[in-house]
């Protein structure tokens, strides 16, 4: 008799257990900086002698497609360089544009450990009068892929304030949400 109880015991124990909620990690809200080379321009129809991307233009002159990598340093929560990898597809009859692309991260990441992390990066925005985008949107996704267990979105919208480093490059600030994934 002791025995069914216990066995009993043990199942009903088993079966309320499995249906607990499962508590997510805790999400860690920080800040950071990433720096950027300014390398997404191009010359329409084929590179140029400055190592400028080459970029396709549409038959009517309204539709340009510009495939780049940008290499950044990034501080913060996610401390290490990134190497994003895009496609930028602009209107320019209607002075908009979106992107996409990958981003590959080589760091730390605090409280988590360092690793590699893999991003989708998703980005839109308009054009101004003097051909400068001014991003209304970036945001970046983790994705499987690499070596530390993190799930992280990082908020880049105010890249339209960045800060020229007199270098070729510009820093601007980021919002991070993150979580230390349980391996």
């Amino acid at each position: 008799m002791q025995k069914k109880r216990l066995l009993t015991s043990i199942l009903a124990g088993g079966l309320l257990a499995a249906m607990l909620p499962v508590v997510a990690a805790a999400q860690t809200e920080s800040a950071g900086t990433v720096t950027f080379g300014d390398n997404v321009t191009c010359e329409y129809g084929q590179g140029s002698e400055a190592a400028l991307p080459p970029c396709e233009m549409s038959e009517d002159g309204s539709l340009l497609t510009l495939t780049f990598t940008n290499p950044q340093v990034r501080t913060g929560a996610f401390e290490g360089i990134s190497v994003l990898d895009g496609e930028l597809r602009g209107n320019l009859a209607e002075a908009t544009f979106e992107a996409d692309g990958t981003v590959f991260f080589a760091g730390e990441v605090e409280d988590c450990g360092s690793g590699t992390v893999y991003f989708d990066w998703a980005a839109s925005g308009i054009q101004d009068e003097t051909g400068g985008l001014i991003w209304d949107a970036i945001t970046l996704t983790t994705v499987p892929g690499g070596t530390l267990a993190v799930t992280a979105t990082i908020d880049e919208t105010d890249t339209n304030v960045a800060v020229p480093n007199g270098d070729g490059s510009s820093t601007h600030n980021t919002a991070v949400s993150y979580s230390c994934d349980a391996a």
